[in-house]
């Protein structure tokens, strides 16, 4: 698939994720999930993070994919005031 077509939406996006990923397993499924969620949406980056404290302010990225290649270096951020903020407790 290529960054070039057209955004994927409802059942295509979902298969396109679905097959890019399925035979894949720990941090693999995770590198193919973000490479496979970046083409459906054509979006220029995809990041999967976890909550680095209990609050959910701090994450660390576990997986993450920009302008058509993995993100090889390690990248931590604080959610406050980022679009991406977590809710604790919803």
């Amino acid at each position: 698939m290529s960054a070039t077509i057209d955004r994927l939406r409802g059942r295509e996006l979902l298969r396109a994720v679905a097959e890019g990923t399925a035979s894949s397993v720990g941090d693999e499924f995770l590198r193919d999930l973000v490479r496979h969620v970046a083409d459906a949406l054509s979006a220029k980056m995809v990041l999967v993070t976890e909550a680095s404290d209990p609050e959910g302010r701090h994450v660390t990225m576990l997986a993450g994919w920009y302008d058509g290649a993995p993100i090889d270096r390690p990248i931590e951020y604080e959610t406050r005031g980022q679009p991406c903020a977590l809710v604790p407790g919803e």
